[in-house]
């Protein structure tokens, strides 16, 4: 059967030079096309071996490493010492639809007495731990018209130990760049997060989607409105992870009797907090939101959570089922805020949070996996010496 491999390409649609070997051994170039077999070039490789041993061809050519025009690769090692490339096999011996492709990556290196200084170093060094490594995630376009997309990513998610997380003990593959699968930071303008060779859809169709707020306006009064400050606490990585797809014996995992898997992580804050709450606001994610919890728990407390702290706010999505009352229609999500304040507004007291250990847990249905689901606690807070006076409360 044929075989064939591209050069400086991730895809047929970037045009790259690609080298076809037949299935009688025949070598042929070509500048391939978007999921065509494109044109056929100049011979620019000598064939120096070819033989087949037990079913499988091997071809060794030789070309110089700068391209006879614009149509070919040029191989720079010191420029661009590592580049993508395609490769596939096709299911007959002359050129046709591939039976399988990839995409890979192939490095360029120095050898000793080959014009350079020192060989490469090519020797195998322990890997950073788990939650530790780090780059960068770029964009590679796949030679669409319709694809804009362009630029790189900083992978800068941390993942704090227990007891500030679970996600490290969890393994969450959102911790580490080497597992990170999908979430917010391979979410950018115009990027197009599909297969290289898989065409963008629906380019004639934008997305619309529409907006409304609504602000409840009060004169600001000296006397008595008191500013508040805002602050967060993430529980992931610290904002996003990955909800995984529970099965038993997962780490935070566990099965409820209508068949439902709910996925559970934990983090406690040992220092940092201070003043009174005035409101929280838990930023989490439909369709896995179940529910966000915020304790309060003494000094000296290692785990503060349901067993050993004091609950002070819970919020949990409201999904509406009630065409007749707004705001609770079917498909409308609602995530009441926890608020404090006055009690002639009907508010609790705020809870003082000077001294303690607080704690949070977070549940998500993990029926299915998600990418990108977060649990990040935005807070706002005032301290004794921002309200006017003797008054007490916002």
């Amino acid at each position: 059967v044929w075989f064939g491999v591209g050069f400086g390409a991730t895809a047929m649609g970037q045009g790259p030079w690609t080298i076809i070997v037949d299935g009688q051994g025949a070598v042929t170039e070509r500048k391939l096309g978007q999921h065509l077999a494109g044109q056929l070039l100049n011979k620019s490789v000598s064939v120096k071996e070819s033989w087949v041993k037990g079913g499988r061809r091997t071809v060794v050519l030789s070309r110089a490493l700068k391209g006879a025009s614009a149509d070919y690769f040029t191989f720079d090692p010191l420029k661009n010492p590592e580049f993508s490339f395609i490769s596939a096999v096709g299911s007959s011996p002359t050129l046709s639809y591939h039976k399988e492709h990839v995409v890979n990556t192939l490095s360029l290196l120095p050898v000793a007495g080959a014009g350079a200084e020192a060989a490469a170093c090519v020797c195998k060094r322990p890997p950073k731990p788990f939650g530790q490594a780090g780059g960068t995630l770029e964009y590679v376009p796949t030679g669409q018209a319709e694809d804009v997309g362009s630029g790189t990513s900083s992978f800068g998610n941390t993942c704090s130990p227990q007891p500030r997380s679970d996600l490290l003990a969890m393994q969450n593959p959102t911790c580490d760049i080497r597992t990170y699968s999908g979430g917010q930071i391979a979410c950018h303008h115009m990027f197009s997060l599909l297969d290289a060779d898989q065409e963008i859809p629906w380019v004639d169709q934008p997305l619309e989607y529409h907006l409304k707020f609504r602000f409840w306006v009060q004169e600001y009064n000296a006397s008595y409105h008191v500013p508040v400050k805002r602050t967060t606490w993430g529980i992931a990585s610290p904002v996003e992870y990955d909800v995984p797809k529970c099965t038993h014996g997962m780490m935070g995992c566990s099965l409820e009797a209508d068949g439902t898997w709910v996925h559970t992580i934990t983090g406690t804050f040992s220092g940092g907090t201070r003043g009174k709450l005035s409101a929280a606001h838990f930023h989490c994610h439909a369709p896995t939101c179940l529910s966000i919890e915020l304790y309060r728990c003494p000094q000296g407390t290692e785990m503060c959570n349901a067993t050993t702290g004091k609950l002070l706010c819970k919020e949990v999505p409201i999904f509406g089922n009630e065409a007749s009352q707004p705001f609770q229609e079917p498909g409308y999500i609602l995530q009441p805020p926890c608020l404090w304040g006055s009690p002639e507004f009907g508010l609790e007291e705020p809870p003082s949070v000077d001294g303690y250990i607080l704690g949070a847990v977070k549940t998500s249905n993990a029926t299915y996996g998600h990418h990108g689901e977060m649990s990040w606690l935005q807070m706002l807070y005032f301290e004794d010496t921002d309200v006017p006076g003797n008054f007490n409360y916002i």
